[in-house]
């Protein structure tokens, strides 16, 4: 039998620290390997919507001049801007039941001012033109950068 040494509570304390320790850096590890997953989803979408923008420009130009009046969208920017919409609600939709569900109200609160964000960066009135693109790209980089905060945020409370 070992001799009990009087350093073997304080021993014991120290082991399931570790073991806790341990847990933890793997949800960590696993919480990484999701925000990066994200990183490369967002990252697919924007490259998309960057070419999405280039498209109208190409498409809008007549004999070598590009139009200037907003008013006048060609129905290949509707589509467009159906495709931006898309592209905005693909991140949610592709996100996990254990992603969106949160135990906190808050960050329940802040998912939900993300959506809302998101869905009122397409406006349905405004003509989609280059300059109402660019700026619901911006929308949208704000939109998941908070949402990704939040959901960091929802972590770091754990």
């Amino acid at each position: 039998m070992l001799p009990v040494s009087p350093q073997s509570p304080r021993d014991a304390e120290l082991i399931a620290e570790a073991k806790l320790l341990r847990q933890h850096k793997g949800r960590l590890e696993a919480r990484m390997q999701i925000l990066e997953d994200h990183n490369k989803q967002l990252e697919s979408q924007l490259k998309r919507l960057r070419q999405l923008l280039e498209q109208p420009q190409t498409d809008s130009k007549v004999n070598g001049t590009a139009l200037s009046s907003p008013s006048t969208a060609s129905p290949r920017s509707d589509t467009s801007l159906a495709s931006l919409r898309v592209a905005a609600s693909q991140t949610t939709e592709t996100m996990g039941d254990d992603e969106l569900s949160s135990p906190s109200q808050d960050a329940s609160t802040g998912l939900e001012d993300v959506i809302e964000q998101l869905n009122s960066s397409f406006p349905h009135s405004q003509g989609p033109n280059v300059g109402s693109l660019f700026h619901m790209v911006d929308n949208i980089g704000h939109a998941m950068e908070s949402l990704v905060n939040v959901i960091t945020e929802e972590r770091d409370l754990d």
